[in-house]
């Protein structure tokens, strides 16, 4: 739905208890809600209010259904492949060619969104100090998609865990599609932890046979992002188990200092498609 909604309620009823698809109001990029209550959309398959990049003012959405998957089937956990296709478990477990080179984390709910479709981390990841400091032009913030010219900022400076990142390849492909995450990517990784992990465990049986050869796991520890501020710090994120009440920092963003703490941390690369 593009354009404006002014002032109106929205109700939904179930026909014979629960309808098993619908939703309330798909707006397009560039529309508008003002002033609308949307409510009581009783669909398993729905959503209360979904869409692009929109404007919603004064408005009330409540005890609706969950928003489905519109984007073709694609789920954080599913597996993707050298070829550039995306198979569930199930799928890629029938699959003769055994070529992963990477889960999906997060999949963008606007169907009509070109770029970012959705986020891939690596099946591997290595231990690497920040090295050669922080280019004052480095700041990044902590959401978007320009984690690529951050990591080539920081790989050209000689930074170790971005030059990593950088070079990164599998299945045989050219380095040059992978990168550092930014911030809010480290975020979605850790919300979709235990449905990767479910994945990289799948994948590491040895009948399953990643292109790579090599899997690791998620690890409860520091992992670095290219998102800086004050030409000082780096946002890193804290990857503990979220049931893990031994830290207060579990999940959490640490502010961290490279030149007061030289230690080597995780890094683990990803790729936008």
């Amino acid at each position: 739905m593009k354009g404006v909604i002014y002032t109106c309620m929205v109700l939904f009823a179930a026909v014979n208890g629960w309808a098993q698809t619908g939703g309330g109001i798909y707006v397009r990029s560039g529309g508008k809600v003002v002033g609308t209550v949307v409510h009581g959309n009783l669909a398993e398959d729905g959503y209360g209010l979904a869409g692009g990049d929109a404007e919603v003012i004064n408005s009330t959405v409540c005890t609706n259904g969950p928003m489905g998957n519109i984007m073709d089937g694609i789920q954080p956990g599913d597996i993707y492949c050298a070829d550039d296709t995306i198979r569930s478990r199930a799928d890629y477990e029938k699959r003769a060619e055994k070529d992963a080179i990477g889960v999906v984390f997060w999949v963008n709910s606007n169907y009509y969104a070109a770029y970012p479709r959705g986020y891939v981390v690596a099946l591997e990841q290595s231990l690497q100090q920040w090295t050669a400091g922080i280019p004052r032009y480095a700041n990044a913030p902590l959401s978007d998609t320009a984690c690529y010219q951050k990591t080539q900022e920081l790989a050209a400076a000689g930074n170790e865990a971005a030059m990593y990142c950088a070079g990164y390849a599998a299945g045989g492909e050219v380095a040059g599609r992978w990168c550092m995450p930014a911030g809010r990517q480290l975020s979605l990784l850790y919300t979709n932890q235990a449905i990767v992990s479910e994945t990289l465990d799948f994948l590491s049986k040895p009948e399953e046979g990643a292109v790579t050869g090599s899997i690791a796991g998620l690890e409860e520890t520091l992992y670095w992002s290219v998102s800086i501020r004050d030409a000082m710090y780096v946002w890193m994120q804290e990857f503990r188990a979220p049931e893990d009440m031994e830290t207060i920092y579990s999940g959490s963003f640490i502010r961290l200092d490279p030149s007061a703490d030289p230690a080597a941390y995780a890094v683990r690369p990803i790729f936008v498609y």
